[in-house]
């Protein structure tokens, strides 16, 4: 994609997918500053706060995955794939949290089933970071891409919590200044040619 010029008249439809994929990008990115904040004030990480920052994570990731749009289809499915995995990954924690009676935010941060959902997320959002790089020369969001992956991989190793708060903390500049790149585009960017979908 990466298509500037307007091809044709938007839908309502076309209008709808495209809002829908930049609320939920925007509410993953929100989620991931927030995330970065908390780490930095764990005491005012209260579990009402997680849950919700959470929640927000993994909805605006699911969102960007099931309305994302992009030429090439086994690439849309590959990454719809990836939203339908991660939401039943999601699932299972949710099963896990309530057969062990404890908050899903628990075992989402402390169990590897919760690590290989976050992962799952996580991956979503680096995708949308590449493929806006790679559309829209959003470089910024190249370095997402590199970088977020590798928190899900850090927590997984036992690595120090400074470096994961780190790795955090820079990955949350790069999507805001992404989000200010991204979110404020003209819509028919996203949709671009509607001949060239496969």
């Amino acid at each position: 994609m990466g298509e500037r010029t307007p091809f044709q008249e938007l839908t309502l439809q076309d209008r709808f997918e495209v809002a829908v994929y930049r609320i939920g990008v925007g509410l993953a990115i929100a989620a991931t500053v927030t995330g970065a904040v908390l780490l930095h004030r764990p005491d005012s990480a209260s579990p009402g706060l997680v849950s919700g920052t959470l929640g927000l994570f993994v909805g605006g990731n699911l969102a960007a995955a099931l309305f994302i749009h992009l030429y090439a289809r086994p690439v849309r499915i590959f990454i719809r794939t990836l939203g339908i995995v991660s939401g039943v990954l999601l699932l299972a924690a949710l099963s896990a949290a309530s057969q062990q009676e404890r908050h899903v935010w628990e075992v989402l941060l402390s169990t590897g089933l919760g690590t290989l959902t976050l992962a799952s997320f996580s991956l979503i959002l680096a995708f949308v970071g590449v493929k806006e790089a790679f559309c829209f020369r959003l470089n910024e969001g190249y370095l997402a891409g590199i970088v977020i992956p590798l928190i899900p991989l850090l927590h997984a190793a036992g690595a120090p919590l400074s470096a994961i708060r780190a790795a955090l903390s820079v990955t949350a500049g790069l999507l805001l200044l992404f989000a200010a790149r991204k979110l404020f585009q003209p819509m028919h960017y996203d949709v671009g040619d509607k001949t060239k979908y496969t």
